[in-house]
C-alpha cells in the first residue's frame, strides 16, 4: 500500500510541474496546434533596423511584433491593462544598432480617452523587458487626449532621441544607454498660428515637422522654419495633411498623402523638385488606407496599412507584401509542447483518479463523496447559469441605455454645430481658423469637458464630392480631412438620413456610437456627427460587479455545503443499515425487517420500509398483469414512436411525423359472408381469422393500428421490405387457413392486400375522458383505395412504386409493373405493381410466364403504340384468361385503336 502511495504522490507532483508549466505558458491557449502563422491585425507602425528586421505595432496598438528578414516571427510583446482599469497604448518604436528596441508606451484612463502618464521602455534584442527609461505622469488637468507630449522615438549613433511637445515649445531630447535622465539637445518654439502634427530628424539643421494644416517645414540650426511644402506661392494639392514623414540618409523627406495613399520625396535641398514614388496600382483590390511607413537601409520604402505590409523600391515597384508573420519551428515546438504537456496532465489526472478509485478506494465511492461529486458541480453550475444570466441581462441593458444616450447626443449635435460653417472647410489649411474654432467649440458643448465626460469622444466627419473626410476628432494626434470609409451605416446617415447606433473595432479600441446627419442651412446633408463611448471600461465594471455577486453567493454556498455534509455524514448510520437491508430484498429475501432506532425520518423510512417489502411483491405481479393488458390495447411501439415510456404519460394532442409502410388487409366478400352467421359465429370468425395473420405483422417488426372487422391496418417503420414479407407469408397462412376450414367443413375465403409508403402523422384523439391512438395521413387513404381496387385488377398484392422504389433487392421478389394507375381521389395517376409471389401456384405460374409480354403491351400503350399493346395483351389473355389486368387494359387498347385516345389520354390505366 506504502508503494502505491508514494506512486501516486509522485503522479500528484508531475501534474503540479505540469500545471506550473502550462500556466506559464497560458498564451498558447489561444493558439492552435495546427496554426503555422498570425495574420497582421490593425496596424499602426512599422520600422526596420540594420539588417532588415521587422517591427511593427499592431493588435489596436497592444502588441509589439518582431520578424526577421524571412518574415518569420522571432517575439511578441503583450501590454495588459493596468490594475486600476487604465489602458496601456505602444504609440511609437525605435531600434539601436544592438537590437535593442525602445517602445513609447501611453496610459489612458479606463475610457481609454485622457492620457494619465507616457513611458519610454527598452526591450531586450529578445523581446525581454530590459528597463524603464522615462516616465512622465499627468493630471485630470492637462487634458492631453490619447497622446501625450513625447513625440518620433529615434536612434542615432546608439543615442535615443525624442521631442516632447508643450505650449508650443518643442525640445529635442537625448537619451544614453548610461544616463539615468534625458537631456536637452536643441529647442525652439512654434510661431503662434502654427500647430505641429508630426516632427522628425535628430540633428540641429536636420530638423523637419508638419503642421496640422498640411504644411513641411525645415528647422534651421536657428529655430527658424523654412516651407518646403507647398513652396510658397503654390496651392496646397492635398486636402489633407502630410503623414508619417521620413527622412532617409540621403536627406530626402518621405510622406504620405492620404488622399490617395500616395507616397511623395522631397529632396530637401531642391524642395521643388518633389516627385511621386509609390501610388495604388489601379488593380489593387486593398481600400485599407496606408498609415505608416519606414526607410530601409538599402533605400527601399515598408508601406504599411491596416493588415498589410508593402516593400518597394524608389520607382513605385513593389517588391513584397505580406500580411501575416510565420511562426519559426521553435515556436511551433514550443506550442506542440504546451499540447502535449496539458494532454499529459489530463491523461495523468485521470489516471490517478481511477488509480485512487481502484486501489484505496477498492472500486467503491461512499454516498458522502457521491454526495460531494454531486453537490458542489450542481451549486458552481448554478453559480456559473446565473453569473451569465445576471451578466447577459446587465450587459444588454446597459449597451440599450448607452446607445439610446448616445443617439439623444447625436441628436443634440445636429441642433448645436453650424452645417455651413462646416461645408466652408475645405482642407487642411482651414486648421483653426475662425469657422474651425466656432464648430469645434459647439462640438465640445454637446457635453461637459473634463472627467465629466465619462469616456465620451465625439468626431466630425464632412461629406463631399460622394466622399466622407474626418474632419475633428478627440485625438490630439488626427489630422483635418483623412479620407474615411464609407460603409453600410455611413450610408444609411448621408441617404437616408438616420441616426444610426452601431459599435466597432480598430487601432484604438473597441467603441459603441451614434451618428447623425448634419444640414447645412438649406436642408442639404453635409456631413456626420459621431459621439461614441469607449465600451472596455464598461466591461471592466460588468466583471467587476460579476465577480461581486459570485462571491457573495461562493460564501453563502460555502456555508451550505459545510452544513449539508455534516448532516449527510450524521445520517450515513441509518442509510447503512437500510442499505443492508435492501441488498436483502435484492436478493429475493421478502422477510426482511429493519429495526431503526434514530427517531427520525429515517426511522420512519425504515417502517415505511417494512411495509413496502409485504407489499412489493404483490404490486410487481400487479403491474406486471396490467403492463401486459396495456400492451393488448395500446402497442408499446406506438408509444416508442410517441417517445413514451408508458401509456400512462399518454397525453391528448400528443403526436409524431414519420415515414412507414400501410399495409391494409381485408377479407373479400366480408358482408356476404357475415349475413349467413350469426353475432357469435361472427366474432368467432374475426377472432380466428385475426389470430392467424396478426402475428405475421409482429414477426416482420410491424405494428397493428387497428383491426377492420376481418381486416387489419399494419405500419412498417423500418424496411419496405417488412411489409411484403408479410404480405406474401399472409397469402401462405391462407392457404393453410382455408385447407383447414374445408377440413372443417367450412367455405374458403380470400384476401386482399394494398401496401403503400409515406409519411403519415401518429397521435393521440379523443376527449379528456376517452382517448385512443390513430393515424392520419392521406398515405393510408392511398393504402386503403389500393386494397379495394386489387380485386378488380386480379392482383392479391397491389403495391406502389413508393414501396417497390426503396427495395433493397426487387428482383427477389415475383411481380410485375402495372403502370400508371389513376386511383380514387387523386388526379394524378400513380405508379403500381402487381406482386403475385403469394398467389394460388397456377396463377402464379401464369403471370411469371406472361410477365415480359405483359410489361412490353403495358409499354405499348403508354406510349400511344395501341394496336401492339391491343395485340400483345390479347396474347397474354390467350395464356392466362384470368388475368383481369390484361383484360383491363385490352379492351383500352382496343378503343383507342378503334376511337383514338381523348385529349385527356396521358397513357395511364383508369379502374372505375
Amino acid at each position: 500500500m506504502k508503494k502505491k502511495g508514494f506512486l501516486l504522490l509522485f503522479v500528484a507532483i508531475l501534474i503540479a510541474g505540469l500545471g506550473y508549466s502550462i500556466f506559464q505558458n497560458r498564451s498558447f491557449l489561444s493558439q492552435s496546434p495546427l496554426q503555422k502563422s498570425k495574420p497582421f491585425e490593425n496596424l499602426f507602425n512599422v520600422i526596420s533596423d540594420r539588417h532588415g528586421h521587422e517591427y511593427m505595432i499592431t493588435k489596436s496598438k497592444e502588441s509589439i511584433l518582431m520578424l526577421n528578414t524571412s518574415g518569420t516571427l522571432q517575439y511578441q510583446i503583450d501590454l495588459v491593462r493596468g490594475t486600476d482599469g487604465s489602458l496601456n497604448n505602444f504609440n511609437d518604436l525605435a531600434v539601436d544598432s544592438k537590437g535593442y528596441l525602445y517602445a513609447l508606451q501611453t496610459g489612458l484612463d479606463a475610457f481609454g480617452l485622457y492620457v494619465k502618464n507616457e513611458q519610454i521602455v527598452r526591450y531586450k534584442p529578445d523581446g525581454k523587458f530590459d528597463k524603464l527609461l522615462y516616465n512622465q505622469d499627468f493630471d485630470d488637468k492637462s487634458n492631453l487626449l490619447r497622446v501625450g507630449t513625447i513625440r518620433s522615438l529615434q536612434v542615432y549613433e546608439d543615442s535615443l532621441f525624442f521631442y516632447t511637445y508643450i505650449d508650443k515649445k518643442i525640445q529635442l531630447n537625448q537619451l544614453n544607454h548610461e544616463e539615468a535622465t534625458p537631456v536637452k539637445a536643441f529647442s525652439f518654439t512654434l510661431p503662434k498660428d502654427l500647430y505641429l502634427s508630426e516632427i522628425t530628424g535628430s540633428k540641429p539643421g536636420e530638423i523637419y515637422l508638419t503642421t496640422k494644416t498640411g504644411k513641411i517645414y525645415e528647422v534651421s540650426k536657428t529655430g527658424d522654419l523654412k516651407l518646403l511644402f507647398p513652396l510658397s506661392g503654390d496651392n496646397n494639392p492635398m486636402k489633407s495633411v502630410p503623414i508619417r514623414i521620413t527622412l532617409d540618409n540621403n536627406k530626402n523627406l518621405y510622406f504620405i498623402n492620404s488622399d490617395n495613399n500616395d507616397v511623395y520625396r522631397i529632396p530637401v535641398s531642391e524642395p521643388a523638385k518633389i516627385e511621386l514614388v509609390y501610388t495604388k496600382a489601379p488593380d489593387d483590390t486593398d481600400t485599407e488606407n496606408l498609415v505608416d511607413l519606414a526607410n530601409l537601409m538599402d533605400g527601399h520604402l515598408l508601406l504599411a496599412s491596416s493588415d498589410r505590409i508593402t516593400k518597394i523600391d524608389g520607382t513605385n515597384q513593389i517588391l513584397s507584401q505580406e500580411n501575416e508573420a510565420a511562426f519559426s519551428k521553435h515556436l511551433i515546438q514550443l506550442g506542440y509542447l504546451f499540447w502535449l504537456q496539458v494532454l499529459a496532465a489530463v491523461i495523468l489526472l485521470l489516471w490517478s483518479i481511477r488509480y485512487y478509485y481502484v486501489h484505496f478506494m477498492n472500486r467503491r465511492i461512499s454516498l458522502l463523496l457521491k454526495q460531494i461529486i454531486v453537490f458542489v458541480p450542481l451549486v458552481i453550475a448554478s453559480l456559473i447559469l446565473l453569473s451569465i444570466l445576471i451578466y447577459s441581462s446587465y450587459s444588454k441593458e446597459l449597451l440599450v441605455t448607452v446607445g439610446n444616450n448616445l443617439k439623444l447626443l447625436s441628436h443634440n449635435g445636429q441642433n448645436i454645430i453650424d452645417g455651413d460653417k462646416l461645408e466652408k472647410l475645405t482642407s487642411a489649411k482651414d486648421y483653426m481658423n475662425e469657422n474651425y474654432v466656432s464648430i469645434k467649440a459647439s462640438k465640445n458643448a454637446v457635453f461637459s469637458g473634463g472627467a465629466g465626460r465619462d469616456g465620451l469622444y465625439s468626431t466630425l466627419y464632412k461629406y463631399e464630392n460622394n466622399q466622407i473626410y474626418r474632419v475633428m476628432d478627440d485625438d490630439d494626434s488626427e489630422t483635418m480631412f483623412r479620407k474615411f470609409p464609407s460603409d453600410e451605416d455611413n450610408s444609411k446617415v448621408i441617404n437616408e438620413g438616420q441616426i444610426v447606433v452601431s459599435e466597432s473595432r480598430d487601432e484604438t479600441g473597441f467603441f459603441k456610437y451614434a451618428i447623425g446627419p448634419l444640414y447645412t442651412s438649406q436642408g442639404k446633408i453635409i456631413g456626420i456627427y459621431e459621439i461614441g463611448r469607449d465600451m472596455n471600461a464598461f466591461d471592466r465594471h460588468k466583471r467587476e460587479l460579476i465577480l461581486k455577486v459570485v462571491e457573495g453567493i461562493l460564501g453563502i454556498t460555502l456555508v451550505i455545503i459545510i452544513v449539508f455534509l455534516f448532516l449527510s455524514y450524521y445520517l450515513l448510520s441509518s442509510i447503512r443499515t437500510l442499505r443492508r437491508s435492501v441488498v436483502d430484498i435484492a436478493g429475493g429475501n421478502w422477510n426482511t425487517v429493519v429495526n431503526i432506532q434514530s427517531r427520525d425520518e429515517v426511522a420512519d423510512l425504515g417502517d415505511n420500509f417494512n411495509h413496502m417489502a409485504q407489499s412489493i411483491q404483490m404490486y410487481i405481479s400487479n403491474i406486471t398483469k396490467l403492463n401486459e393488458a396495456n400492451n393488448r390495447f395500446v402497442p408499446r411501439q406506438f408509444l416508442q414512436y410517441l417517445g413514451k415510456e408508458s401509456i400512462q404519460n399518454v397525453e391528448l394532442g400528443d403526436q409524431v411525423e414519420q415515414e412507414m409502410g400501410i399495409l391494409i388487409l381485408n377479407m373479400q366478400s366480408f358482408y356476404e359472408f357475415s349475413k349467413n352467421l350469426t353475432p357469435k359465429e361472427n366474432f368467432n370468425f374475426i377472432n380466428s381469422f385475426l389470430n392467424r395473420f396478426g402475428p405475421i405483422v409482429r414477426k416482420n417488426e410491424g405494428m397493428i393500428n387497428k383491426y377492420l372487422g376481418a381486416g387489419i391496418m399494419a405500419l412498417f417503420p423500418n424496411r419496405a421490405e417488412d411489409s411484403l414479407d408479410t404480405a406474401i407469408e399472409m397469402r401462405q397462412m391462407l392457404d393453410v387457413y382455408n385447407t383447414h376450414r374445408l377440413n372443417s367443413g367450412y367455405s374458403t375465403i380470400d384476401i386482399s392486400i394494398g401496401i403503400h409508403r409515406g409519411p403519415l402523422m401518429l397521435g393521440i384523439i379523443g376527449e379528456e375522458k376517452r382517448m385512443e391512438g390513430n393515424v392520419i395521413s392521406d398515405n393510408v387513404n392511398i393504402a386503403g383505395i389500393l386494397e379495394k381496387m386489387s380485386n378488380s385488377m386480379g392482383v392479391s398484392i397491389l403495391i406502389t412504386d413508393e414501396i417497390y422504389k426503396v427495395l433493397t433487392e426487387p428482383k427477389q421478389y415475383e411481380s410485375r409493373s402495372l403502370g400508371m394507375v389513376y386511383i380514387e381521389g387523386k388526379d394524378e395517376p400513380i405508379h403500381l405493381y402487381d406482386v403475385f409471389q403469394g398467389d394460388p401456384e397456377h396463377v402464379r405460374k401464369l403471370k411469371l410466364k406472361t410477365k415480359a409480354t405483359f410489361e412490353i403491351a403495358v409499354e405499348a400503350y403508354q406510349n400511344g403504340r395501341f394496336y401492339d399493346a391491343r395485340e400483345a395483351f390479347l396474347e397474354v389473355i390467350k395464356l392466362n384468361r384470368w388475368d383481369k389486368a390484361a383484360r383491363l387494359y385490352f379492351y383500352l387498347a382496343d378503343d383507342c385503336y378503334q376511337n383514338g385516345a381523348s385529349e385527356k389520354w396521358i397513357g395511364a390505366l383508369n379502374v372505375s
